[in-house]
């Protein structure tokens, strides 16, 4: 979890977001059960709308949960 935590995958400058919420789900819930909360969740989160609304869907992290580990 130390990597991921070193670099958030949003782009503070680019979409005006802080990924506070997302953090705070990695310390309670680890790695993959912040993703699989976020993924099988209704609504988007705004973690996945900020960088949608940017045009930068690639810092998501729904994008990040689907690069090949």
């Amino acid at each position: 979890m130390t990597g991921l935590l070193a670099e958030p995958p949003v782009d503070h400058a680019t979409t005006a977001t802080t990924p506070t919420r997302f953090v705070q789900m990695l310390g309670e819930l680890r790695c993959v059960g912040a993703a699989k909360q976020l993924l099988r969740g209704g609504n988007a989160s705004d973690g996945f709308t900020t960088p949608w609304e940017a045009g930068r869907l690639e810092l998501s992290g729904e994008a990040f949960a689907l690069l090949p580990w």
